[in-house]
């Protein structure tokens, strides 16, 4: 099989790395980058933390839902999807539908120091004392959707460019696996 006609579906948790490496690996692979967000935001109108606090966090997860569909309809993109896009299983069928799901993750304090300058993030926000405990129930309620992702990549100490070449290799390694079957 060739895996260079599916997309490449990166997902994980806010500070993992998927819009930074998804660019590097879209440009070096001649892909069309999606960032989910950024994409739902033009849909919106809004940023997603206001969308967030205008509309609620259903409006957001809706649109997010449809653009997933969408999304399964083409092929060879790379799509930074949005950390929580996985929990509705819909999400998830049709994101692997046409795609190969990879997860991005880093230990936690590599991930809230990534994502200090962004104090803009919707789920952090609910003050700054207790965004540390946030965070963390959120990753722990996200784990096992997470982890059963099939290509998993540790981004804590590589930079875009690195995790790319790893993303690849997966990738290449599981599907040279599977075409022996």
């Amino acid at each position: 099989m060739d895996f260079t006609l599916y997309n490449i579906v990166l997902v994980g948790p806010s500070g993992s790395g998927k819009s930074t490496v998804g660019r590097v690996l879209a440009q070096q692979h001649s892909r069309t980058f999606i960032d989910m967000d950024l994409e739902i935001e033009h849909r919106l109108g809004c940023s997603i933390s206001d969308c967030f606090a205008e509309q609620g966090e259903a409006v957001f997860r809706d649109a997010e839902s449809q653009l997933c569909e969408e999304l399964a309809q083409r092929n060879g993109l790379v799509i930074a999807a949005g950390g929580g896009v996985l929990e509705r299983s819909q999400n998830r069928r049709a994101l692997a539908q046409n795609g190969i799901l990879v997860n991005l993750h880093a230990p936690i304090d590599v991930l809230l120091a990534r994502l200090a300058p962004h104090a803009d993030r919707p789920l952090l926000r609910h003050g700054q004392h207790n965004s540390r405990e946030r965070f963390v129930a959120l990753l722990n309620k996200r784990r096992q959707t997470y982890q059963a992702v099939p290509v998993q990549v540790n981004t804590a100490g590589l930079n875009a460019q690195a995790v790319a070449d790893r993303i690849i290799e997966q990738i290449e390694r599981q599907w040279s696996g599977n075409s022996s079957e």
